[in-house]
This record gives C-alpha cells, sequence and structure tokens, in this order.
C-alpha cells in the first residue's frame, strides 16, 4: 500500500509541475515617459489580447512556464512593434517596460478649393 501511495503521490507532483503558470506585466510609456492607455497588446498566434489601462500597465496571465511569447504592441499614431518575452517559473516578468515612437502622418495634397460670391 505504502508503494502505491508514494507512486500516485510522485505522479500528482509530475503532473503539477507540468501545469505550472507564470504572468507578464509591464507598463507601456512613450518616449517621453507618459503613460500609454488603450495600447493594444497581443500573443502572436494565439487568441490571447489585452490594452493597457489609464497608467499604461497591461497584464496578461495564466501563461506556459518556459515559453517563449511574441508579445504585439499597436496604437494608433504610434509605431508598432514585436517584443519577444520568455515566462519563467511561476514569476510575473515586470522588466517589459516600453517606448513607443510616435509616428508622424504626412499629407499627399492639400486641395483648397475657394468660391467667390458677387452681388
Amino acid at each position: 500500500m505504502k508503494k502505491y501511495f508514494i507512486l500516485l503521490l510522485s505522479f500528482c507532483s509530475f503532473i503539477l509541475g507540468l501545469s505550472q503558470t507564470g504572468n507578464i506585466q509591464g507598463r507601456v510609456v512613450s518616449d517621453e515617459d507618459v503613460p500609454l492607455h488603450q495600447v493594444k497588446i497581443s500573443i502572436e498566434g494565439t487568441s490571447i489580447r489585452t490594452e493597457s489601462d489609464s497608467l499604461g500597465i497591461f497584464s496578461i496571465e495564466n501563461l506556459n512556464d518556459g515559453q517563449s511569447y511574441k508579445l504585439h504592441f499597436e496604437l494608433e499614431g504610434y509605431t508598432s512593434f514585436t517584443k519577444i518575452v520568455t515566462v519563467e517559473g511561476d514569476t510575473t516578468l515586470s522588466d517589459v517596460n516600453l517606448s513607443f515612437l510616435y509616428k508622424e502622418k504626412e499629407l499627399e495634397n492639400v486641395t483648397i478649393v475657394g468660391n467667390a460670391h458677387t452681388r
């Protein structure tokens, strides 16, 4: 009976070890260190998505331990980019602080039309 108990305990420990999860947390800021809210953050190849809050903070939870993820950051008017982050153990990564660069938009043509009214 003791052998079965030890075998069951070992099996449960193995299963728990396989199911460890971690989190990715970070803060998204502009190049002037201003928090950016409503930044769309997604993990490429999955349906996992989130947005940064009014302080620029985001969190993605319950990710597989030891796995690398490609995080895609996007905000209208800023240059979007991808960053690879590896979840390590059951810890929360807090070093995913990013700076977005403002993307200037140029107009190709501006046409001004005027009409003169005479009386």
